[in-house]
């Protein structure tokens, strides 16, 4: 449960991270006016939204550890394009796989937690709920805290390395749900 839930923060918080982040990254690091960074946060919600549509299709075919595995390097894939962008819009395509990765990745942890003991689904459930939604109301402002002091880009690489630790340690999280 411990590893179950703490992935589960890790990628809510890089979540929270593109949901307050993505548009002041592209206005306040990469120059674009506002209302094409207003775009950033589109581009991502929209991505997350499609994905979300097929990613049970994509868990059925590869098993949620394989998934997660794939889909949490494609958000870090994501957020290195962000890291490295050298205009909006590359930021904007940063920011598009970001979406696309983490779309489907914490719904896979909170299924893993309701099936570890059925008895106590409920209950495993909420606290791996719980701490994604820590990550998610606390990683805004963890990034805020390090860019202030280090920039925008070298906080941005917090949420690429927490999805490069799903990515390791997810198929060992959710082996035992595979039988879905």
């Amino acid at each position: 449960m411990v590893l179950i839930g703490g992935l589960a923060f890790v990628l809510m918080l890089s979540e929270g991270v593109a949901f307050d982040w993505s548009t002041v990254h592209l206005r306040d690091h990469l120059g674009s006016s506002e209302s094409t960074a207003a775009l950033a946060f589109g581009a991502f919600s929209v991505a997350m939204t499609v994905v979300r549509l097929v990613a049970d299709l994509l868990v059925r075919a590869w098993g949620p550890g394989p998934f997660v595995r794939r889909a949490a390097a494609l958000g870090a894939i994501g957020f290195a394009i962000t890291v490295a962008a050298p205009s909006p819009v590359i930021g904007l395509l940063g920011w598009t796989v970001v979406g696309i990765g983490l779309a489907g990745c914490a719904p896979q942890f909170y299924s893993a937690a309701g099936n570890v003991d059925r008895r106590y689904s409920g209950v495993y459930l909420a606290r791996a709920v719980g701490m994604g939604y820590v990550g998610l109301l606390a990683g805004p402002s963890v990034i805020g805290a390090i860019s202030s002091t280090a920039g925008l880009d070298r906080a941005l690489i917090v949420p690429l390395a927490g999805c490069l630790v799903a990515a390791a340690l997810a198929p060992q999280a959710l082996r035992h749900d595979s039988a879905r």
